[in-house]
Order: C-alpha cells, then structure tokens, then sequence
C-alpha cells in the first residue's frame, strides 16, 4: 500500500501557471515514486526517453499496471500502451525534473497542516503527536521531532537535535547534540536566465539499529526514497551525508566527511577525516579513504585511497617518496 504522505487532486493543477493547458483528470495522488521503481497514486518523471523499442518496451512493462499517477516525461516521448494513458495522468514538458519541482513545491504549500499537532515535554522538546517513540528511549531537552517519525527502544536524541519528517531509527541508537536528521536536500533545478527551482524531498532518512551519530551533523532527507545508514554505522562529529547516500553496516565517517549526494559506501569501510567524495559514486566494502583525500572515481573493495584527486595509496606514497629525493637531490646539487 501506497504510504500518505500528502492529498493532492490532479484537477487542481490548473491552478499552476506555466504549466500545459490539459484537461487534468480526477486523480488523487499521496507520493512520490522513482521512475525506475514506481508505485500507484504517485509523482513520477524521468528526465530522458531513449528511441530504442528494447529501453521504451522495459519500461512500459513497468508503467503499464500503475494507476491514478502523475507521470511527467520529457517532450519526445510517446507511449504505445494505452493502458498507461488511460489509467494516469502523462505529461510532457521539456524539462521534466523542473516540472517535478514545481508541482511538488505547489503541493506540499496547499497541504493542511491541522491534522499535525505538537507538544511541549516537560523539558521544553517539542514533538508531532502522530510520530512515535519506543520504551526506553531518552529525549533530551530542546529536542524538535517532526510528523511520521519512527524512534526505536532504548535510543539517545540528544539536547538541540532536529528530526525531520518521514525519519525512521532503529533500536540503540544515538543522536549527538545539536545535529540534524531529515534536512531536506540540496537539489536544485535551473533555468538558462539563473531562475532557481528546488527539488522537495520527502524520501526521508532510515536509520538502522546500534548506529552513533555525531554532534553538528547533518543527514540529507532522500529526493524520493531515503538515504539509508545501516546497522552498526558509526559517524563523527561535523559530517554531512548527503541526500539518496546510502552508508553500509559497521562503516565508520570520521569528523569533516562529505558524502556527496547519492554515493553508496559498503559495509566496514573508513572514511577518514576532512574526506571528501563526489556524488554517485561508489565505494565498495572494506575501502579505506585517507584524510583529507578528494574521491573522484569508484573506490574497489578493499582499496585504500589517498591524495587530491585520490589515487591508490601505496601508488601515491612511492610518487611521494620519489618527489621528497628529488628535491633533496636538487638541493644538494644547488649548495
């Protein structure tokens, strides 16, 4: 079943200027879905559609059991089941991820916000009614949780942290002070004269069980689906993870990381201090990124890294040591 995360109906989009004039159906949508896993009653956009019959078959087979969807395509593209287009509402635009953008923003602005109701504990934190806190676990004062948040048993939330909507954590777990879960993304949409869309996110952020996050840390909210920490992650103080990241089992982030957007970090790896690595990547079990090191390629498992751009450590101390002698060597030579 299709989670509520908002009610929108479709007949109300002729209320958004810039947007084609069609004859909007009486669809209820709740969600928003990715194009490559899409499910009933969503928001879903692809920004490409290749001319191949093999590509546009695959993901036909796909749209064609949803029903009651929103599905923005880019301009080129044409459906040959009409299924599709019968049981869904399809347009077409010529940048479809800006579309997205303002249809979603438009959406979340005209949500009532009634039925979300808060309270202040008796140490001053302040949580949704409708989120909810298993046995066990502490809230310390100044705590702000907002709606659809799930906390497992016996957690810490410590003094100052923010937690925004759709975050879910699993059991013995910590939140140091003053970080953030569930800040929404940094995606943005442009267009050529510098006019600025932002992307909603409302994928949230899962947490797994036995995981420690750091003080004045931030977790990015997913765009669509989470961005994923996974049991036994251990996280450092000042680090950013960026939104649709995803953190494998036992990884260890020490203070100063970024993850980058959408960068997939396997399980027992260390990303040392100050690292830093380009979105999309992918960094595979058990790799070890040195301090300061710029990740501008996919990291093998079991590979260390180091270097600005990071390259293969053992490759990076030999061109070091090398570099060290000739300079002595120079130097001798000039005294």
């Amino acid at each position: 079943m299709t989670e509520k995360k908002f009610t929108f109906n479709l007949r109300d989009l002729k209320n958004i200027n810039g947007l084609p004039n069609l004859n909007f159906k009486d669809i209820e949508i709740y969600n928003v879905a990715p194009f490559s896993n899409p499910q009933n009653c969503s928001v879903i956009f692809s920004k490409k559609w290749i001319s191949d019959s093999s590509w546009q078959e695959e993901v036909e087979n796909k749209l064609k059991t949803l029903k009651g969807c929103l599905i923005i395509l880019p301009a080129n593209a044409k459906t040959k089941n009409k299924e599709i287009e019968s049981n869904n509402q399809i347009l077409l635009a010529e940048n479809p991820r800006k579309i997205y953008a303002i249809i979603l923003q438009y959406i979340l602005d005209h949500q009532k916000m009634e039925n979300f109701k808060y309270t202040k504990s008796e140490l001053e934190s302040v949580i949704c009614t409708n989120s909810i806190i298993e046995e066990g676990t502490k809230i310390e004062p100044f705590v702000f949780i907002e709606h659809d948040v799930k906390i497992g048993k016996n957690c810490l939330i410590s003094a100052g942290v923010k937690i925004g909507p759709y975050v879910s954590i699993g059991d013995n777990t910590i939140i140091r002070e003053n970080t953030v879960i569930g800040n929404p993304g940094f995606g943005i949409e442009r267009d050529p004269d510098g006019t600025t869309y932002r992307i909603p996110h409302l994928g949230g952020v899962k947490i797994g069980s036995n995981v420690e996050i750091g003080a004045l840390s931030v977790v990015d909210s997913g765009t669509i689906e989470p961005t994923i920490i996974e049991d036994y992650v251990k996280v450092d103080a000042h680090v950013h993870i960026a939104h649709n990241c995803k953190v494998g089992r036992g990884t260890l982030i020490i203070s100063g990381a970024t993850l980058n957007g959408s960068v997939s970090v396997g399980k027992n790896c260390w990303i040392g201090p100050n690292a830093s690595i380009v979105n999309g990547l992918k960094v595979e079990d058990e790799a070890w990124i040195t301090i300061g090191s710029v990740v501008v390629e996919n990291v093998k498992k079991g590979q260390k890294v180091t270097g600005n751009f990071a390259i293969d450590h053992d490759f990076f101390v030999k061109q070091y040591v090398k570099t060290l002698m000739e300079k002595n060597k120079d130097s001798k030579t000039q005294g």
